[in-house]
């Protein structure tokens, strides 16, 4: 039974969205014991019928899901789906990050969380 859960949640991610990784990671984040808080930066379109405009809150760059962990260390998420890859920006942003003390990667599932916080 184990190895079908595990088939099961394999084909779920080759064809989940990064909107249902993203619910998926920040739950993760939410039970994980070493998070004090991460919020999802938003991105996206406003309006409609052809007079939509593109919004973002935050940078160039600027990762899917922020948040700190309880040592106080940044945290820095970039969510993509198993064949999407991060822009140079969103690369820089968590280099950026990591050079300088926190936690910044590219999760494709909810177990990259466990996998990148110690």
């Amino acid at each position: 039974m184990p190895y079908l859960s595990r088939k099961i949640s394999m084909n779920w991610q080759a064809t989940a969205t990064e909107k249902d990784l993203r619910v998926e990671i920040l739950s993760r984040l939410q039970q994980h014991s070493r998070v004090a808080w991460s919020h999802r930066m938003y991105t996206g379109l406003l309006g409609g019928h052809g007079n939509a405009k593109r919004y973002t809150i935050g940078f160039a760059g600027c990762s899917d899901i922020i948040g700190q962990l309880t040592n106080g260390q940044l945290l820095a998420i970039e969510v993509k789906t198993l064949k999407g890859n991060p822009t140079k920006d969103q690369q820089d942003f968590l280099d950026l990050v990591n050079r300088n003390g926190g936690i910044g990667f590219v999760a494709r599932c909810a177990a990259d969380v466990n996998r990148n916080i110690p």
